[in-house]
């Protein structure tokens, strides 16, 4: 599992998008996988 965020992404020409934004995008993102990771963990006897 890879959580990426792109700067440029649908932005074209203009602004990328800021780095607090790509923070909270990527903390939002990890929360989904923290749980996910755990699952397979457990289910891995681990």
């Amino acid at each position: 599992i890879a959580v990426v965020a792109n700067h440029a992404a649908g932005r074209g020409g203009g602004a990328g998008i800021s780095l607090s934004d790509i923070a909270a995008v990527l903390e939002q993102a990890m929360g989904k996988v923290r749980p996910m990771l755990a699952k397979l963990v457990a289910s891995d006897g681990g």
